[in-house]
């Protein structure tokens, strides 16, 4: 009641005028978001339509009423002093921004809400206040579901035992994992944002900037790129790593990331050098005892045969010895056929 009224003049259409506080008032109340004009005590002026929908208050149930029956406590009871502190000082945190409050519906029921509040002034020189609400419930429940599925992601992208990292495509770290970190010794920090092969693992490799960045552009192209590398780490230490980039698309097929995966397989390589050595030893072990075999056994079969001839023409006595020491060279025969058995290659089912 308090806005000045004034009349529109007449269109050619010569259809009747109305007021300006009438077009301000049906341009409030079919706004979107639920809004509400006060005065500097809190006496609500005039509300939108859209309030129903979000407080359950019909709009001319509110007009009349302080604004604070739309508040919980604590800011239900410390309202009006809010209101009498900017009555005195002018003063006000809220004016001109928006924060996030926690309201109430008809039934008591809280939510929260995005509050945007304003100041305009009357031609009377009074001053109203203008709150624009928006529900937030969706939007939180939202956030809430995101940095669930962050947590989870990391979760697994963090306790997995290769390294790995999260590329766009023109090969910017967006992602690197604790894995990683801890093995290199390179701090997350330090490397996203770079080119991935701008990180200062590849150092060991002459060449190791350009093979990178060749796989990247590879993988970006839609190919999945195998390989081996060696990585540097900040102690020194040189590993060996097999690793993989893969391309990962949208729903229409575009690569929208890529997946660079490392295996340390440096403990493998040794093992695998260690039982080269080995193998390689136990060959010369072999062609030794072929040779020895062969430069033992004939002289052998010859002083069995020997022996054997010798005993039919001895006494009693004498043969026995004979005897035993044919015996003593049998066995000997036997070790030298168990050794060439061992040294031949062994054949794993």
């Amino acid at each position: 009641a308090s806005l000045r009224t004034r009349r529109i003049p007449m269109q050619d259409s010569e259809q009747p005028a109305h007021s300006e506080t009438d077009m301000l008032r049906a341009i409030v109340r079919a706004s979107l978001d639920p809004l509400i004009v006060i005065d500097d005590h809190g006496t609500i002026l005039l509300a939108s339509d859209s309030v129903e929908r979000l407080f359950d208050w019909r709009p001319e149930e509110l007009v009349g009423q302080n604004v604070r029956v739309l508040m919980p406590e604590p800011h239900h009871s410390a309202h009006d002093g809010y209101l009498d502190n900017f009555r005195r000082t002018g003063k006000t945190n809220i004016i001109g921004r928006t924060r996030e409050f926690e309201v109430r519906r008809r039934n008591g029921s809280p939510f929260l809400a995005d509050l945007s509040v304003n100041r305009a002034q009357l031609p009377n020189g009074k001053p109203v206040f203008i709150g624009v609400f928006r529900d937030v419930t969706a939007r939180r429940r939202a956030e809430m579901l995101v940095r669930d599925s962050e947590a989870r992601f990391h979760a697994i992208f963090d306790s997995t035992l290769h390294f790995l990292g999260l590329l766009s495509p023109d090969g910017t770290i967006l992602e690197i994992n604790r894995t990683a970190v801890e093995a290199t010794g390179v701090p997350v920090g330090e490397v996203l944002g770079k080119r991935f092969w701008e990180g200062p693992w590849w150092a060991p490799m002459p060449d190791g900037e350009a093979v990178v960045r060749a796989s990247v552009e590879r993988a970006a192209r839609g190919e999945t790129v195998l390989g081996e590398l060696l990585v540097g780490t900040r102690t020194g230490q040189v590993l060996d790593v097999t690793f993989s980039i893969k391309p990962i698309r949208d729903p229409e097929g575009r690569v929208v990331l890529l997946l660079p995966e490392g295996r340390d397989v440096t403990e493998l390589k040794r093992a695998q050098k260690a039982e080269t050595q080995m193998l390689r030893a136990l060959a010369q072990v072999g062609e030794s005892a072929a040779v020895l075999v062969h430069e033992i056994k004939n002289p052998i079969t010859a002083v069995n045969v020997a022996l054997r001839a010798v005993a039919d023409q001895l006494g009693t006595e004498h043969k026995v010895v004979l005897e035993d020491l044919a015996s003593r060279m049998q066995r000997l025969q036997e070790l030298m056929k168990g050794t060439l058995s061992f040294a031949k290659p062994v054949k794993l089912q």
